[in-house]
């Protein structure tokens, strides 16, 4: 635009670029580039050069034993700045010039102590020390603003990657202009967008053909941010059972720096037989049979039922889809089947199994149930079901305890009234 600066144009040009449904040409993203990238040399070139040092280090002038009008005089006035005062420096105890009348009385109470001036040395020194502290400054500014300042998207995209933005906008109902990759690491992709009017913040994260999110209200996000994960199988033989195939977990945390820019951490973490060491005896042998039998993904201890353990255990689900995830509750009194759900982390979820058997001599069902806390906590509930009654055969004798507690003999009627 006719008129405008470098600083009009970049603030232009960077309004365009992250304002909501902005966007740039090319040559608008290398011209903004080319305004960013010159503006810490401008503010570096403002910085005072520093002072030449000197040849070799000043020289002490005895100014009492120096006539005046000689070559020492002379070389000791031109030691004084340009544009300075002209007056006679002594160098005092702490380094200050003091005037020729200071100097006389010292001498007349001094006797025949000596008194020596050095040559400026103090002022050049400062002055050193003061240019390099502006030195240091203009660094640190630009050094700031390169690390801080809001830049256009760092990640380039790939076409197919572009295409998953775009998939995104229309699945997620995402605000137009807010989606944007922060995060990549190998084959896993982080995306950050915000929802209803930037109420929600959310992160995307993609690794292959799996993808996960999480949103939360912007007001109610913690100091650990957002996180999620995708499970990833590892590579097996065809003729593999893919219940029993390992993986990796693929973990990613959002946090906010002060300015509200999204930071991430890309993790992974593919586990191992050594979880099952932190059981013991006859638990650590149960534990390695599920683990072989897939129960690879995670594995933990949530209680007892007929004094035998409860588990609860992470794998691949079967199916088609190899990268879904379910979690299942495993009851080894009696030898139950897995019961397994891929939605046991969302709120108000759980596993829950009934449980038929015996009490005393009366048959009765117990309800066994593992949940989660806020916190993400498992626990293990079991209700027995105290509503069984037994039934009675015709001829039979039914004891009844009444309030004196003396019996009371009641007949069972017979099935059939003409009987």
């Amino acid at each position: 635009m006719p008129g405008e600066t470098d600083s009009e144009e970049r603030g232009r040009l960077q309004r365009k670029a992250y304002g909501r449904a902005g966007g740039l040409t090319d040559a608008e993203a290398r011209r903004l580039r080319e305004l960013e990238d010159a503006r810490p040399a401008l503010m570096l070139s403002t910085t005072p050069p520093l002072p030449a040092r000197a040849a070799e280090p000043p020289t002490l002038i005895d100014r009492e034993h120096v006539p005046q009008g000689t070559a020492a005089t002379a070389s000791l006035g031109a030691a004084v700045p340009p544009g300075a005062e002209a007056q006679e420096p002594f160098a005092g105890t702490d380094g200050t010039a003091r005037p020729a009348a200071e100097k006389g009385s010292t001498a007349e109470m001094g006797g025949e102590r000596r008194r020596s001036a050095w040559l400026a040395v103090p002022r050049r020194r400062w002055g050193l020390v003061a240019a390099a502290s502006a030195l240091l400054l203009a660094i640190g500014v630009g050094a700031g603003w390169a690390l801080f300042a809001q830049r256009p998207e760092v990640i380039p995209l790939t076409e197919e990657q572009q295409q998953r933005r775009l998939e995104l906008y229309e699945q997620g109902e995402y605000d137009p202009g807010t989606l944007r990759a922060v995060g990549q690491d190998d084959d896993a992709l982080v995306w950050y967008g915000t929802r209803e009017d930037g109420r929600l913040i959310c992160v995307v994260m993609d690794v292959q053909e799996a993808s996960s999110d999480s949103c939360e209200d912007r007001d109610a996000v913690g100091p650990f941010g957002l996180s999620t994960f995708v499970m990833v199988p590892d590579t097996v033989d065809a003729d593999a059972d893919p219940a029993v195939a390992s993986g990796t977990s693929v973990n990613v945390y959002m946090m906010f720096s002060t300015t509200g820019e999204p930071m991430v951490s890309i993790q992974r973490w593919t586990p191992n037989l050594t979880m099952v060491n932190q059981f013991q005896g006859d638990e650590r042998a149960r534990a390695t049979e599920l683990f072989e039998q897939g129960f690879s993904m995670g594995l933990s201890l949530v209680g007892y039922f007929q004094d035998e353990p409860v588990w609860l255990g992470s794998r691949f689900a079967d199916g088609d889809d190899a990268t879904s995830f379910e979690q299942c509750m495993i009851i080894d009194a009696p030898k139950e089947r897995p019961v397994c759900s891929t939605t046991f982390d969302l709120p108000g979820a759980g596993l829950f199994a009934v449980v038929d058997g015996v009490d005393g001599g009366v048959p009765v069902s117990w309800t066994i149930g593992v949940q989660n806390t806020q916190n993400q906590t498992p626990f293990l509930t079991i209700t027995r079901d105290s509503s069984f009654t037994s039934p009675s055969s015709p001829g039979d004798t039914v004891r009844i305890e009444s309030p004196p507690g003396d019996p009371i003999r009641v007949e069972a009627p017979p099935d059939d009234p003409g009987e």
